[in-house]
């Protein structure tokens, strides 16, 4: 099995498909487009209900092939950084691509502190879960 392509997809500057989905609780946000490298699908939900300050993120990979394929996503989002700002994954490990190469970390305990905020990181660092 081949390692997946690191960084940017191939539909990074490409148009993808979206759409408003009513749920009992509201409606959410869908994007979504068929990756061409791999043939697979990606779909990102995204759900802010009226009565929260948390914004929900959902990511699904769909693999129709019987053949197990690698694969490497991230996210990203705009977000002021307070002293407050956590993130949340039930990762207990997470990918580090520093100028010295990737590693994985513990998470939430990355580099001796509680790597679930980020003002608690001594140098900047791309996390992936």
């Amino acid at each position: 099995m081949e390692r997946p392509n690191l960084g940017h997809s191939v539909t990074t500057y490409s148009q993808v498909f979206c759409g408003i989905v009513k749920t009992p609780r509201g409606p959410l946000l869908r994007i979504y487009e068929f990756d061409r490298l791999l043939e697979t699908t990606w779909q990102v939900d995204a759900f802010l209900p009226e009565d929260s300050s948390n914004l929900w993120v959902h990511i699904k990979v769909i693999n129709p092939s019987e053949q197990a394929v690698n694969y490497y996503w991230w996210t990203n989002i705009a977000v002021t950084l307070t002293p407050k700002t956590r993130v949340l994954s039930p990762a207990d490990l997470a990918i580090s691509h520093l100028p010295a190469g990737i590693t994985q970390v513990p998470f939430p305990l990355a580099y001796g502190n509680d790597g679930s905020y980020p003002q608690n990181y001594d140098h900047s660092d791309s996390i992936f879960f």
